[in-house]
C-alpha cells in the first residue's frame, strides 16, 4: 500500500511538474503559442530551428511573446525592445554543459558565459586586438590571407570544378585569426601542426574539429541535453550519465576538444618563455608602436600577441592574473570565434552575390574602379557599396541570429512587466525579416544601406543588428567587418560565381552560430577585364 502510494505521488508530481504551473503563473498575461506538456516548446524548436520559429511566432503574435525552452523565456524582435534587452541586460543567460571536471571549468570560462568581475577582465583583454591601430597592423596579414583565398578559387575555375565555398573561406578565416593573434602559419590546409595520440593533426583536421566544437557548446541533438533542458533540476544525473553512458554527439564533443585542447596548449607554452625573456612585468612596449617609456598600452598591439596580453591582463579588484585554464580558454574561444562566425557570413554574403549577379556585377565595378591592394584607411572609409553588400547578406543571414539575456532586475518590456531572472531572447532573424521594418524583407537589396532614403531602407533605426548590440554585443566585429571586405575585394575583381543547382532556399543549421548546412558550392568564372 504504501508503495503504491509513493508510485501515486510521484507520477502525479511528474504531471504537475510537466505543467509547469509557476512557470506559466509568472507569464501568465504574455501572449504565445501553445506549450506541450513537459516539452514546452523544445519540439517545435528543434524540428523548425530557433530563427525560424521565433520569426513564425513573431508574425503570430507580435512584437513580445512568450515560449519555453530551458525555463520561460521572452522573445522580442522589434528594434526597440531588442535594443531594450540588449543594452539593459547585459547579463547572458547561463546554459549548462553536460562537461565534467577541469573541461566543465574550462567551458565556463569562455566569453560568452563568464559574468560579473570575471567577464568583464576577460573581454579587457579582447578588446585591444581590435583597436584601429592594432587592426591596420592586421591589413597585410589579411590580404595575404584573401590572396591565398584568390589562388583556391582561380584553379577551380581553370578545373571547372564546383567548389564548397564555405570549406575554402573557412581556412581563410583560421589563417586570419591564426597569423593576427597567434603569430602562426597555418596557410597550408595539410600542414600537421602535431602528434596528438600518434597521429598527425593537420590544419584541415583542425577546421573540422573546431566546427564541430563549435556546434557543440550546447548540442540540442544530444538526448543528454535534451534532458537537460526539460528536467532542469535532473542535471547532475545527466552529467553523469552522459561521461558514464556517452551518446555519439557527446563523445564527438568531448573527442574534439581532446585534439584541440592539446593543441591550444602548444600554443601557450611557445609564448610563455619568450614573454618571460623579453618583456619586463607590467608593459607591453613592444607591441605598440604608439607607446613609450613605461606607458602601459592603451591603444593597439601588434600581431601575434593575444596570449602576450592575456598573460598580463589581471583582476582590478585583487591584482590577481587570469588562470591557466581562463587564458586557455580565451585562446580556444579565439580560434572558434575567429573562425566560424566570420567564415559564415562571407559564406552568406558570396551565397548572396551568386544568386544575384547584377548586385554582383555592381559590387565587381566599384572594386575594379579602386586599387587592387587597398591599405586599412582605404578599407574602412571606401568601398561603400562592398559595406552594403556585407550588411545586407549579414540581415538576411546574421551568424548570430538570437541574443539570449537574463533580466537583472525586475523590469517593463513592451508594456509588460518581466521578473528578474527571466530569460530574454532577442530575435534578431525575426528583425531582420519584418516586413513593417525592413520592405521587401525576403529580397537581397544592398542600396536599402547607402541612405536612410534609400528604397527599402529600414522604417525605423536601430533595425540592422548584424553584430547584436550593448555591452555583449560580437567583441571581434571590426575585425570581421574589415577581413571580409578585403577578402570580397581580392575574389571580385578578377572572377565571378554562379550557384550549382538545388540551393535555393540554402539550408540553414543552427546552434552557436547560424551557417549553412551544407556549405554553399559555387562554379568560379573568369571575369572579362575592363
Amino acid at each position: 500500500m504504501a508503495v503504491a502510494l509513493l508510485l501515486m505521488l510521484l507520477v502525479l508530481a511528474l504531471v504537475i511538474y510537466g505543467f509547469r504551473p509557476i512557470d506559466r503563473f509568472r507569464t501568465r498575461h504574455l501572449p504565445g503559442p501553445p506549450q506541450l506538456w513537459l516539452f514546452g516548446n523544445l519540439l517545435q524548436l528543434a524540428t523548425e530551428g530557433d530563427y525560424a520559429f521565433y520569426h513564425r511566432q513573431h508574425k503570430r503574435y507580435g512584437s513580445i511573446l512568450k515560449i519555453w525552452t530551458l525555463g520561460s523565456a521572452v522573445v522580442v524582435a522589434t528594434p526597440e525592445l531588442c535594443r531594450q534587452v540588449l543594452l539593459h541586460s547585459a547579463a547572458r543567460f547561463k546554459i549548462g554543459n553536460l562537461f565534467t571536471g577541469k573541461l566543465a571549468e574550462f567551458e565556463d570560462a569562455g566569453i560568452l558565459f563568464s559574468r560579473g568581475e570575471q567577464a568583464r577582465t576577460i573581454w579587457s583583454a579582447w578588446h585591444p586586438m581590435f583597436y584601429s591601430s592594432t587592426l591596420q597592423g592586421f591589413t597585410g596579414l589579411m590580404h595575404k590571407a584573401a590572396d591565398k583565398a584568390m589562388q583556391r578559387f582561380a584553379a577551380a575555375a581553370s578545373s571547372r570544378e564546383a567548389v564548397n565555398a564555405h570549406a575554402l573561406l573557412s581556412q581563410m578565416t583560421l589563417q586570419v585569426v591564426a597569423s593576427a593573434a597567434f603569430g602562426v602559419d597555418i596557410s597550408d590546409p595539410d600542414a600537421v601542426l602535431e602528434n596528438i595520440n600518434g597521429k598527425p593533426y593537420t590544419v584541415r583536421q583542425m577546421i573540422e574539429d573546431i566546427r564541430m566544437a563549435f556546434r557543440t557548446v550546447v548540442d540540442p541533438n544530444c538526448p543528454y541535453t535534451r534532458l537537460m533542458f526539460l528536467v532542469p533540476f535532473g542535471i547532475p544525473l545527466w552529467k553523469w550519465l552522459a561521461n558514464k553512458l556517452p551518446s555519439q554527439t557527446y563523445a564527438a564533443a568531448v573527442d574534439v576538444r581532446s585534439r584541440l585542447l592539446p593543441y591550444v596548449d602548444k600554443l601557450l607554452k611557445g609564448h610563455a618563455a619568450a614573454l618571460a625573456d623579453q618583456y619586463p612585468e607590467g608593459t607591453i612596449k613592444a607591441f605598440n608602436p604608439a607607446a613609450a617609456g613605461d606607458k602601459p598600452v592603451r591603444r593597439g598591439v601588434a600581431a601575434g600577441s593575444f596570449i602576450d596580453v592575456l598573460v598580463r591582463t589581471k583582476y582590478k579588484s585583487s591584482g590577481a592574473k587570469l588562470t591557466d585554464i581562463e587564458i586557455s580558454n580565451q585562446v580556444y574561444g579565439m580560434l572558434l570565434g575567429g573562425l566560424e562566425t566570420t567564415a559564415n557570413g562571407l559564406s552568406f554574403t558570396m551565397w548572396c552575390l551568386a544568386r544575384y549577379p547584377d548586385k554582383a556585377e555592381k559590387l565587381a565595378a566599384e572594386i575594379q574602379s579602386q586599387p587592387s591592394d587597398p591599405d586599412y584607411t582605404a578599407i574602412t572609409e571606401g568601398f561603400p557599396y562592398t559595406e552594403a553588400v556585407l550588411r545586407e547578406a549579414l540581415r538576411l543571414y546574421p551568424p548570430g541570429s538570437a541574443a539570449i539575456r537574463e533580466a537583472e532586475k525586475d523590469m517593463n518590456l513592451g508594456g509588460y512587466k518581466i521578473a528578474k531572472g527571466t530569460k530574454l531572447i532577442a530575435s534578431i532573424y525575426a528583425l531582420h525579416h519584418d516586413e513593417s521594418v525592413w520592405p521587401d524583407a525576403e529580397a537581397f537589396i544592398p542600396e536599402r544601406h547607402l541612405s536612410k532614403n534609400a528604397v527599402g531602407a529600414p522604417t525605423q533605426p536601430h533595425a540592422w543588428l548584424g553584430f547584436g548590440d550593448g555591452a555583449r554585443n560580437c567583441v571581434g566585429s571590426r575585425l570581421a567587418m574589415l577581413e571580409v571586405k578585403l577578402a570580397l575585394v581580392h575574389l571580385f575583381r578578377t572572377h565571378s560565381y554562379r550557384l550549382t543547382p538545388g540551393q535555393v532556399p540554402l539550408k540553414l543549421q543552427t546552434g552557436l552560430s547560424l551557417g549553412p548546412a551544407e556549405g554553399v558550392w559555387l562554379t568560379v568564372h573568369e571575369r572579362s577585364q575592363p
